[in-house]
């Protein structure tokens, strides 16, 4: 037998290899230091060349068979080079210090070496990676980037995904992500789509809308709003002759919306869930989860479930605050995907408002007592605007202006406004009129919006903060939370239960 044949063996390994007749190329497997020095695979060969397995002669070109087995291919790799790299512990390594044959590092070659799950051989999952090293991702469940069209619902509304809940599976989802929802089971869903190809969209979910049944009005900017009827959150849009387009955006329940031009956010709150205001810490809902969806888009969770506060939606972002143990920690997700991220990791901050020019308004916890802060909304800077006694409630911001309600949430005072002029963090002062009760202040521009509840009568007013001058816009809005201002556009509801729009109120 020729040196060259003998050297295709090494059945006491585990493995074997055929190849032609001739001398073998050796392909370079090294780790770029240099290390140098070619195996000779004949020192490790101690089987006869029919051990080759199942199908392979002599002489006929056949590719290395590397043990199933981890302890063998542990052995095998050991024998060969005592060099190669293999950080994982799986027993297929990345680089060798010696070289060896071309065929042999390439069945041998590890396409992850952070993962001892990873490697030729491996079991193919529906995860979006390439488990067996074949260079296809999911290739065994008609999912993934080649299999997005896949249509699995009669009328086609829906993709394969790989399965939320079981990774050795695909499912039929109807919008992106939500695989783990209801079973498609030729019912009506209500998602928006028309799952049972009837022609007609959630006529299932057809909601009774009483006025007494609306709460949480919104104001998105330029007429648009969101309002919740009987749990379920719509979005208004205006068509610019007085009339409207409604999108039903989640079936509920729903709690605490907040909207901008771009998109809406909401809170889903379980059966199970609840939601305060503790006097020691931010609001929040137990068993929630955030919602987006951007306004020429689908809806999509953006969290599992957990302890959440109020969501605030500008400049391409939503921002919202977890409760972690007993502390409130700020978080941000992209509109145009990706993953929530926290921002202050250390600092127990909530309470955000929407961002203007890349800032935040919040809230620090500090003890129970809260302090209002500036925050840059990148997660830099931090300027502490009040601190001690008088209980800042939660800010609200502009161009120019931060402004909140002093002891808003404290039954032992009478709330009054703060303004504090952006350019000047220590300029803060008390404006408006005496005897006054504000709530829920909203700040655009240089006007500050607000519920005064101290008459028989509340009214929502306007606050001219360079003028002074007050201004009663609304008389008897429903309720603390039931109105909002965006860009100077109000929503709110009037005391019937109706909801109202304002385009352009007249503001001093």
């Amino acid at each position: 037998m020729s040196a060259a044949r003998v050297s295709c063996v090494a059945a006491a390994l585990l493995f074997a290899w055929g190849c032609d007749v001739g001398d073998e190329a050796f392909g370079d497997f090294d780790d770029g230091t240099g290390g140098g020095g070619r195996v000779d695979m004949g020192a490790v060969d101690s089987g006869p060349i029919d051990d080759m397995g199942p199908g392979c002669e002599a002489g006929v070109g056949c590719g290395p068979v590397v043990p199933a087995d981890r302890a063998a291919r542990c052995a095998l790799v050991a024998a060969l080079a005592p060099g190669c790299v293999d950080r994982d512990g799986d027993c297929y390594v990345v680089s060798c210090p010696l070289e060896v044959p071309a065929e042999l590092a390439a069945a041998l070659a590890d396409c992850d070496e952070g993962s001892p799950d990873r490697h030729p051989g491996a079991r193919e999952l529906c995860n979006d990676l390439d488990d067996d090293c074949d260079g296809a991702t999911d290739e065994d469940f008609g999912a993934g980037p080649a299999a997005l069209g896949a249509e699995c619902t009669a009328c086609g509304e829906g993709k394969w995904e790989c399965s939320i809940a079981d990774p050795t599976a695909a499912a039929c989802s109807t919008a992106g992500g939500q695989s783990a929802g209801p079973p498609l089971d030729g019912g009506e869903l209500c998602n928006g789509a028309d799952d049972d190809c009837d022609g007609l969209v959630d006529e299932a979910c057809a909601l009774d809308r009483p006025a007494a049944a609306r709460d949480a009005p919104v104001a998105c900017g330029d007429g648009a709003a969101l309002v919740v009827e009987a749990g379920a959150l719509i979005r208004f849009e205006p068509l610019g002759d007085g009339t409207f387009t409604e999108r039903l955006l989640h079936a509920g329940p729903v709690k605490w919306p907040a909207c901008s031009l771009e998109a809406s956010a909401w809170l889903e709150v379980t059966a199970a869930g609840s939601c305060e205001t503790p006097a020691d810490g931010p609001a929040r809902c137990v068993g929630a989860r955030l919602w987006i969806a951007p306004t020429d888009g689908d809806p999509r969770a953006l969290t599992g479930l957990g302890e959440l506060g109020p969501p605030r939606v500008a400049e391409g972002a939503v921002y919202w605050h977890a409760v972690v143990g007993a502390s409130p920690r700020l978080h941000r997700a992209a509109l145009s995907g990706g993953a929530p991220e926290p921002l202050y990791g250390d600092l127990a901050l909530g309470d955000p408002s929407a961002p203007v020019g890349g800032w935040l308004a919040v809230r620090r916890w500090d003890g129970g007592s809260p302090s209002a802060m500036l925050v840059a909304a990148d997660g830099g800077e931090q300027v502490l605007l009040r601190g001690g006694p008088g209980r800042p409630g939660p800010a609200t911001l502009s161009g120019d202006w931060v402004v909140w309600a002093m002891g808003a949430d404290d039954p032992t005072r009478t709330p009054a406004l703060w303004a504090v002029p952006r350019d000047d963090p220590r300029g803060g002062f008390q404006p408006g009129r005496g005897g006054e009760r504000p709530e829920h202040p909203s700040v655009d521009n240089n006007v500050v919006y607000y519920r005064d509840v101290v008459s028989a009568t509340p009214h929502l007013k306007a606050l001219n903060l360079e003028t002074g001058v007050v201004e009663d816009l609304v008389a008897r809005p429903r309720g603390t939370a039931d109105w909002s201002q965006r860009a100077g556009h109000l929503a709110w509801l009037d005391a019937a239960g109706d909801l109202r729009l304002d385009l352009r109120p007249e503001t001093p």
